[in-house]
């Protein structure tokens, strides 16, 4: 059980540089309007010997880059990493990420975060970064690319860096919601959710990444773990959709 989470230091990061007066002002798409307004969180954990040393305006169809920053929070927690990777407990997982995933009332105000850090310290010499971004800017894959672009950064790998687009406002231009009177989904907090949890051990992964290799069209190449592991839960998901389809739509015997 994780206890004793101490908060060293809390600060908002802010740019290098000041964003050009041109930019300041980006448009959200319709699909970002209607985006409930949440947080994405990724909880990256790594053991000791993996370490090296060394606002949203009120205005829901826009972004006002005004320069406030990242918010940034260092943690200390007196357990080890095992303690909390080996059986995880979903509630307390939260202790690792600086917002609340459902944080409406945080991202509705002028001055809000989009982006927040956390690196938690834990007595083994382990580290846990969670980072949440906003719905409203980013959805899971933009996340994952704006990390591998921060690693590649800290790297020094620009080859790796992907500069950001924003062409969805292109595509399906921001309307004036109002006169529709649309009031933006909550979350159901007193709704009970179930969370499974698929632990992979080396053999298996092995074996996965294997099968996949084996596959016409991959020319003998490995994936990586993450690949691996996705494609067979995509497939599997696939295949039991399909039966589901079939099972529904058989028809039935006349008699």
């Amino acid at each position: 059980m994780v206890t004793n989470l101490e908060i060293l230091s809390k600060e908002m990061i802010k740019p290098s540089s000041p964003t050009p007066h041109h930019l300041r002002n980006l448009q959200l798409s319709l699909l970002d309007q209607i985006t409930p307004s949440a947080y994405i969180p990724l909880i990256f954990f790594y053991n000791a010997n993996q370490l090296q040393s060394r606002g949203l305006t009120s205005e829901i169809s826009s972004v006002d880059c005004n320069d406030s920053g990242a918010l940034f929070v260092e943690d200390q927690v007196h357990t080890t990493l095992s303690e909390v990777i080996e059986k995880p407990i979903m509630e307390e997982l939260k202790q690792f990420v600086p917002l609340e995933s459902n944080a409406r009332s945080a991202i509705d105000k002028p001055k809000t975060v989009l982006l927040a850090v956390q690196i938690t310290f834990f007595d083994c010499g382990g580290v846990a970064i969670g980072v949440q971004i906003s719905h409203k800017i980013a959805d899971g894959t933009s996340l994952v690319t704006f990390l591998n672009s921060w690693a590649a950064s800290c790297r020094g790998d620009d080859e790796h860096m992907l500069p950001p687009a924003f062409e969805w406002a292109k595509l399906f231009p921001p309307i004036d919601m109002s006169c529709f009177g649309f009031k933006l989904p909550t979350a159901k907090t007193k709704e009970k959710i179930v969370t499974e949890r698929f632990v992979f051990d080396k053999e298996k992964l092995a074996k996965l990444k294997q099968a996949a290799a084996s596959i016409p069209g991959s020319k003998g190449n490995y994936p990586t773990q993450v690949k691996a592991v996705s494609a067979f839960i995509w497939s599997n998901f696939r295949t039991a959709s399909n039966s589901k389809k079939m099972v529904t739509a058989s028809p039935t015997s006349s008699h």
